[in-house]
């Protein structure tokens, strides 16, 4: 059975979860400058697997995003971490590179 995510995903998805309800930007996830966590979450949005809002209500003002984990993502990372036997120890550094992250 093929994995639905990679590692690199399943560290955002856990740390949201994490999280709890808590919005999170994608720097307190890992995310540094060219990193993919802002396209990863983008995309995680799209399928329901996350929320997200702007992190200023001011429409004039030009901010990021911030995002929580909604219940589809928590089933959806419940179930890979069953498919992969309960991992959950993933080795990902605390930030990441683009280096580290290649392919991701």
């Amino acid at each position: 059975m093929a994995k639905q995510f990679n590692d690199l995903e399943i560290k955002i998805l856990s740390d949201l979860a994490s999280a709890s309800e808590e919005w999170r930007r994608p720097q307190e996830l890992g995310g540094i400058t060219k990193s993919p966590h802002s396209r990863i979450l983008r995309k995680f949005a799209d399928k329901g697997l996350v929320e997200k809002r702007r992190r200023s209500e001011d429409e004039g003002k030009r901010s990021g995003y911030v995002y929580r984990i909604t219940r589809e993502g928590q089933a959806a990372l419940r179930q890979e971490l069953e498919k992969r036997g309960g991992e959950s120890g993933l080795d990902l550094p605390a930030r990441h590179d683009e280096h580290y992250v290649q392919g991701a």
